[in-house]
């Protein structure tokens, strides 16, 4: 990552702190594999060189389904919209009724009532009871592909979309996939083409067009666009 570019958005970010008693929202948005949860997690570590505090809220943390509903539900639409739904990348997956008072509850009360976290493993979102408190200077990161959708967008005071070449993320799904250690490269190359670059186009490539900030990482860093 360009430290550059790391500062530049940094000091738009503090920038949105114009209250000293409220926390702000910044939404990170884009394509699978983009590198949103890296920037996410870069700008948590430039925070804490800073002395200021930002807490990052995964958007899959409030997916509807689990993985086994959603091959059930996907079973009763038809092409694309059944393939978002299986992989989880479908608007109506998400439950952004309670990611709007999760995020609205930080910033007018500086906490969560509830602790919620997706389990990759499982593909199962599990709550605690236990609650979530943060400093009143703090910025709130929402971290998902949907992040910049049209039911986000009062929240936010700035919208950033992480995107890549196509190859780039391809070659970045395969190996993350292959991690993982269930399909061939071959089953993971197809899908991504058949499945998850439809899926961008439709659902999360149009909502780059709500964003204050473009980012592309297709030379493995940070470049404004």
């Amino acid at each position: 990552m360009k430290a550059d570019t790391l500062e530049r958005l940094w000091v738009a970010l503090q920038d949105t702190l114009t209250s000293k008693e409220r926390p702000a929202i910044v939404a990170i948005g884009g394509a699978e594999c983009s590198g949103k949860t890296y920037l996410a997690e870069a700008l948590s570590q430039h925070a804490r060189l800073t002395k200021t505090s930002l807490l990052i809220l995964p958007m899959d943390s409030y997916l509807r389904f689990s993985r086994h509903e959603r091959r059930l539900i996907a079973r009763g639409r038809r092409g694309i919209e059944a393939s978002a739904i299986e992989i989880g990348d479908h608007p109506d997956c998400f439950d952004f009724d309670q990611l709007r008072e999760d995020a609205l509850s930080l910033v007018h009360s500086a906490q969560l009532p509830k602790t919620r976290h997706y389990d990759y493993v499982h593909g199962v979102v599990t709550v605690s009871e236990q609650p979530v408190r943060i400093q009143a200077q703090t910025i709130v990161a929402l971290d998902g592909i949907l992040a910049l959708h049209d039911k986000l967008l009062l929240l936010p005071k700035i919208k950033i979309f992480v995107t890549a070449e196509p190859r780039v993320l391809m070659e970045r799904y395969i190996q993350r996939h292959l991690r993982r250690g269930v399909d061939t490269e071959a089953t993971i190359r197809d899908r991504f083409c058949r499945v998850v670059m439809p899926v961008h186009k439709m659902f999360i490539e149009p909502t780059k067009l709500h964003a204050d900030v473009r980012l592309d990482t297709s030379q493995g860093r940070l470049d404004f666009s």
